[in-house]
């Protein structure tokens, strides 16, 4: 299951809940949205 969301829209409960996230830079549509990544 993939999760992705802008970095400024984490909480502390999805770090909570995925510790380990990933920048997704080489799969930006928009190179100006800086979106993370949930990892298993």
């Amino acid at each position: 299951m993939k999760i992705r969301k802008p970095v400024d829209e984490l909480t502390i409960g999805d770090l909570k809940e995925n510790p380990t996230w990933e920048w997704t830079i080489d799969e930006e549509e928009n190179e100006e949205q800086e979106d993370v990544g949930k990892t298993n």
